[in-house]
């Protein structure tokens, strides 16, 4: 479902009025039933490292929303992921993925192998699946 749009001038930056733009999705969202009858569901937003901002997380956290959203990978977030011990990371299980040999979440569609960082958690891999 697309709950909000916007067109904007060209050289405008990916960021700007993205949070008006989130609250205005999941406002249309729950309208149209997102979160059940009494709006206590889950509501998920994900978004890419072009909305990873203090202005979009403390919107979605006000509207209630769980999220998901790309960081970029920049000094500050190496240091945290660098703080991180080895025995705190957890797996993630997907439920509909698919699976290599040795039991890793893989893609259906090609990925470069530079996309497993270098401190994934344990059993992470950049297992790359031909396209077909």
């Amino acid at each position: 479902m697309v709950a909000a749009a916007r067109l904007r001038k060209g050289a405008v930056n990916s960021a700007r009025g993205a949070a008006s733009l989130l609250r205005e999705a999941l406002t249309t969202a729950r309208a149209c039933g997102a979160g059940g009858p009494e709006r206590a569901g889950l509501v998920l937003m994900r978004a890419d490292s072009a909305f990873y901002s203090h202005n979009v997380i403390a919107a979605a956290r006000r509207e209630g929303a769980c999220f998901s959203i790309t960081a970029r990978m920049d000094a500050a977030v190496k240091r945290a992921i660098g703080a991180i011990g080895e025995d705190a990371w957890t797996a993630i299980r997907y439920p509909n993925a698919i699976w290599d040999d040795e039991g890793n979440a893989g893609s259906p569609t090609p990925r470069s192998p530079r996309s497993a960082s270098p401190r994934s958690p344990p059993g992470a891999s950049a297992t790359t699946f031909p396209p077909g």
